[in-house]
């Protein structure tokens, strides 16, 4: 996204926030729409840079939800990701994961 499309977004969702010009308050979709356009910004930075650290925000956003809905799937995809490129500490978080869902089905 070019950096005015961000600016324009960011001036929008202000706007929203307080109910200027012609937009009625509404402070829960001005953060949700600040918290998206965020987290779409970092991913198309990953995208882009294939950024190791960017790349284990992107994760931590996932697991717990953190401007994105909660989502293990798109976070363990993600962790794949950085492993395969050679982040060492994903990949032994990776492996704690799967011992961890291992031991949990194997001992039932």
């Amino acid at each position: 996204m070019a950096a005015g499309s961000v600016i324009a977004a960011v001036w929008l969702a202000a706007m929203m926030y307080f109910g200027q010009g012609s937009l009625q308050e509404d402070t829960n979709k001005a953060e949700a729409m600040l918290q998206q356009h965020i987290i779409d910004s970092l991913l198309r930075a990953v995208h882009q840079a294939k950024d190791l650290k960017a790349i284990s925000i992107v994760v931590v956003c996932y697991d717990f939800g953190l401007g994105v809905a909660k989502n293990e799937v798109k976070a363990v995809e993600w962790s794949t990701k950085a492993a395969e490129q050679g982040h060492t500490r994903v990949q032994a978080d990776i492996t704690v994961v799967f011992l961890a869902v291992y031991l949990t089905n194997n001992l039932e």
